[in-house]
């Protein structure tokens, strides 16, 4: 006949069997949500870090068409409108005016092709006795990033 202690024995046998079961499900377990948090981890850098690179490249190639290939010139200016001349082989896209009163700087969408003017609306700004810059911005093509020509930075007085 079993006494309860030799009962107890055997079942205390088979639970230690089955811990040391566990813990090793529980290691793999571990290792294999480590692993997937890392893959997305990674994966996730990795398109920002490439994404950050392709748009400050793109920027970076339209500052060197900026300095190279655009110029415009001020053809004239009244309270309502300037008269802008593109005097670069880059297409301009939009110019950024701001004048010295103070007034918000304003952002006209345009296409100027080389050689031609082009009539801008800045009625919102306030030229009396007041200088305006002008600034050119040209589209980058290929990532489709607009980029403001801050070296090509031209000044008049209305």
């Amino acid at each position: 006949m079993l006494k309860t202690q030799d009962v107890l024995i055997r079942r205390g046998e088979k639970d230690m069997k089955k811990k040391g079961i566990s813990p090793l499900i529980a290691t793999v377990l571990l290792i294999g949500f480590t692993i997937v948090i890392a893959a997305g981890i990674i994966l996730w850098w990795t398109g920002s870090v490439k994404s950050f690179i392709d748009k400050d490249g793109a920027e970076q190639a339209a500052q060197i068409k900026c300095a190279t290939e655009t110029a415009l010139s001020v053809v004239s200016c009244d309270p309502d409108e300037i008269i802008i001349k593109n005097d670069g082989t880059a297409i301009i896209t939009a110019v950024i005016v701001r004048s010295t009163n103070g007034d918000d700087p304003i952002t006209e969408e345009v296409d100027i092709e080389s050689g031609e003017e082009e009539n801008v609306n800045i009625g919102s700004l306030d030229l009396e006795n007041a200088n305006v810059q002008v600034i050119p911005a040209i589209l980058e093509t290929e990532k489709s990033v607009l980029v403001a020509c801050n070296n090509q930075i031209v000044e008049s007085t209305c």
